[in-house]
């Protein structure tokens, strides 16, 4: 392994600590961690709020938003990460500094005890895949969008009292309303 990481996961950060690991991984990595973390531990994490306030895109040592003694005190540390051999972190950032207000990602990569704080080496590993992680969240939020938007225009269209049709860029029904349906459908054929 050439960076030296135990478990990885991708944490939303919300202001005022309502974190949720998203996806998680690796080779300590149990299934557990993801309801443990979700129930109890992400509103106490201790590094949600130095890393809220230390908002910025890269890499990001876990001993500098949290000392190493601060960490040994945490449930998180006595009650998760020593169970997974999970000792040192870097957190790989993708909160914009520009919106402090708003939730961002996080991806807090652990190693283990033996293999010790991340090497200048490790560090510029983590940062490499920064942009391509940027892409797949913008584009992911794009996709929760855009069928929140479809959600929302089926739903008003079903709400008309009076036959509604919802047609794509190409003159193709993307959705019919209840009443449409039910009409005769030699109306509709032309343009389907």
């Amino acid at each position: 392994m050439l960076t030296s990481v135990a478990s990885g996961f991708m944490i939303s950060v919300e202001p005022g600590g309502a974190n949720l690991v998203l996806a998680g991984g690796g080779l300590n990595f149990d299934p557990a961690v993801f309801r443990l973390y979700n129930e109890h531990y992400g509103a106490n994490d201790p590094y949600a709020e130095p890393g809220m306030r230390n908002r910025r895109i890269g890499v990001i040592q876990g001993e500098e938003l949290v000392s190493r003694g601060d960490l040994f005190k945490s449930e998180l540390y006595n009650e998760v990460l020593v169970r997974y051999d999970l000792a040192h972190m870097s957190l790989m950032t993708l909160m914009s500094p520009e919106s402090s207000t708003q939730a961002g990602h996080v991806l807090p990569l652990w190693a283990s005890p033996k293999h010790g704080p991340m090497d200048a080496a490790s560090i510029h590993l983590r940062q490499v895949p920064i942009p391509h992680v940027q892409t797949a969240l913008l584009l992911r939020s794009k996709i929760a969008t855009s069928q929140a938007t479809n959600l929302f225009s089926e739903t008003a269209l079903e709400a008309m009292s009076i036959a509604a049709i919802l047609i794509n860029s190409n003159g193709r029904i993307r959705h019919m309303n209840q009443r449409g349906r039910l009409s005769p459908r030699r109306k509709w054929s032309a343009l389907e």
